[in-house]
């Protein structure tokens, strides 16, 4: 079954599969797993374009350290240098939130609903939810 969903739902749905390991039901189980692996491409992509904030991360983060070693005690000062850097990146920043909020087509593996155990919690259905194959 395909969905359509932002890059940063799909993190987020292959987060709340992992989480949902321990539900019972070799139907629900497949599906969960099998949907957890057709997803993995665009984890990697994702991974892939974190790279490109490596050099704002680094820089944000040694305004960070320098502040909590105490060279840069007013937090005025501190906010100007981190706004500084955010920038000096934004053309990056910009360039990952839009890719991340992109909505793409990805395949899951669909389960029916009388394939999902009774005793799931809300959370459980939560993670499961886009797996179950729609009324007809």
């Amino acid at each position: 079954m395909k969905i359509k969903k932002s890059r940063s739902h799909i993190v987020a749905l292959t987060a709340a599969l992992n989480q949902v390991q321990n539900l019972e039901g070799f139907k629900i189980c497949y599906a969960v797993a099998k949907s957890a692996n057709m997803l993995q491409p665009v984890i990697k992509d994702v991974q892939t374009a974190e790279l490109q904030l490596k050099d704002y991360r680094e820089a944000r983060n040694k305004v960070i350290q320098k502040s909590n070693d105490g060279e840069a005690k007013d937090a005025d000062k501190l906010q100007k240098e981190l706004s500084a850097v955010d920038e000096k990146h934004k053309k990056v920043i910009d360039a990952f939130e839009e890719f991340m909020a992109e909505e793409i087509e990805v395949e899951v593996h669909e389960v029916a609903e009388e394939n999902v155990p009774e005793n799931i919690t809300i959370d459980q259905m939560r993670a499961v939810e886009p797996l179950i194959k729609p009324e007809e």
